[in-house]
């Protein structure tokens, strides 16, 4: 008798794991096998009640890509800043999965208890991820550029261009931040460690009357040009009528 009980326990677990599965590995093998979602269920606020896995399908894909679109990521170096579009990065979500899990819910459901709400989650690839972001943040990042001169005939006059020192993102540092974002299924504003890059300024050397050699030195942030005229040394020319009198006075 105990023996035909234990029995009798070991098939109704069976029979209880066999319905609470829904022996699906794949929206495709669901798909073929008709299977349908049961009453007042949502996926990421999408009503996909009574849905085909493959119509719950599209239509969750249709909302994320629609609220990627609406997702920004602000990223700043120093004083400039840009906006970064969701739709721009290579996000992920296991839309696939929920929709096999609801497939496990009761076919049907009172509505006066309430929408089954199912939630999926966000995810990038690391490389993916900062692959788009040097291509997306390039312009946050320029080398240095180092000062120069050289004289200018017509102006008559030395032109100089000041040196700009350059800037660098650590885009493993930006991946890291905006990863987090992600993950958390949200936008956001991140600072990412960046460095820059020195350039030399210039020294022009000049001989002006009558001081000896002189040096001046320019530097600024931002490159500029300008014009610098070292001070011309006077020549001073005899006549030939002083020279000729000194001539005849000596002989």
């Amino acid at each position: 008798m105990k023996k035909i009980f234990a029995m009798f326990s070991i098939l109704l677990c069976c029979l209880c794991c066999a319905a609470c599965s829904s022996g699906y590995s794949s929206i495709e093998e669901a798909e073929a096998d008709g299977a349908r979602l049961g009453e007042c269920i949502t996926i990421d606020g999408v009503n996909v009640s009574g849905m085909s896995p493959a119509e719950a399908l599209e239509a969750v894909e249709t909302a994320h890509t629609e609220a990627l679109k609406a997702l920004y990521y602000t990223v700043s170096a120093g004083e400039d800043s840009l906006d970064i579009s969701g739709s721009l990065l290579p996000v992920a979500f296991n839309t696939r999965e929920v929709i096999l899990e609801a497939l496990l819910l009761k076919k049907y459901w009172p509505a006066a208890n309430g929408a089954r709400q199912l939630h999926t989650s966000m995810t990038a690839d690391s490389g993916e991820l900062k692959a788009a972001l040097e291509q997306q943040s390039a312009s946050l990042q320029y080398a240095p550029e180092n000062a120069g001169a050289s004289y200018d005939k017509a102006k008559g006059g030395f032109r100089y261009t000041e040196h700009r020192d350059g800037r660098s993102i650590d885009f493993d540092d930006l991946t890291s931040q905006i990863s987090a974002l992600i993950t958390g299924s949200s936008g956001g504003s991140v600072s990412p460690y960046s460095t820059a890059p020195s350039a030399t300024p210039v020294s022009i050397y000049s001989r002006s009357s009558p001081s000896p050699m002189r040096r001046v030195n320019h530097s600024s942030k931002s490159p500029t040009t300008a014009i610098y005229s070292p001070s011309a040394r006077p020549v001073r020319r005899r006549s030939r009528r002083r020279r000729s009198r000194t001539a005849r006075s000596r002989s």
